[in-house]
């Protein structure tokens, strides 16, 4: 019993931790009073992170819809994104997340 307790609070402070350094950044950029008006990066960054939202969520859509037919049961997704990469969900997904950075 004791282990498998153990073995949560490990997980459970470790993914808290991970949370704490991952927001640091965040908490840095708020601590500042003085902040610059948005600009033109700001514009293309914003932009940037609609397009992997965009391309991450068309990806998601395309292959639920693929695998809902009984006849792609064992075949692997080429068409519409899936045709240019293996992963776009992927792709958008790192994209949302390497913009904001």
């Amino acid at each position: 019993m004791w282990l498998t307790t153990k073995k949560q609070l490990t997980t459970a402070a470790t993914q808290a931790l991970w949370a704490l350094l991952t927001a640091l950044p965040v908490y840095a950029a708020n601590a500042v009073t003085h902040q610059p008006p948005l600009g033109v990066t700001d514009a293309v960054g914003a932009l940037l992170w609609c397009v992997g939202l965009t391309v991450e969520t068309m990806a998601d859509s395309q292959k639920k819809a693929f695998r809902r037919l009984p006849a792609n049961r064992h075949k692997w997704i080429d068409t519409g994104l899936w045709a240019w990469s293996r992963h776009p969900n992927y792709f958008g997904a790192y994209e949302c997340v390497f913009v904001c950075v």
